[in-house]
């Protein structure tokens, strides 16, 4: 897994091991990075960073997964402020139970 006593050993846990381990963007991906202010790219960086070598640890996962959900939590606080019409929607949508008989 780290290779100790080769000739290539993993000396940090975001640095792979092998040449050229990132694989190419595609080209959907460079033409719709731009257009959401490189936002996907931030994202990708940061998975590529968990993700080396095709080891994940779980620790570090958990933390990024904590800040997303985190980050998701404020985005719709600030979404239920801005639009308070929409708010007993997305409160709705948070609950899982329906009003009306399906």
């Amino acid at each position: 897994m780290h290779f100790h006593g080769q000739k290539s050993t993993r000396q940090d846990r975001y640095k792979s091991i092998y040449k050229d381990s990132r694989p190419q963007r595609t080209i959907l991906f460079r033409i719709v990075s731009p257009i959401l202010f490189f936002f996907p790219d931030v994202r990708l960086r940061e998975l590529d960073k968990l993700w080396t070598d095709k080891i994940l640890a779980e620790t570090l996962w958990k933390e990024f997964m904590e800040e997303r959900v985190s980050e998701w939590k404020d985005f719709v606080l600030y979404v239920c402020l801005q639009f308070p019409p929409l708010s007993p929607d997305i409160a709705h949508f948070d609950t899982g139970k329906s009003d009306s008989p399906q």
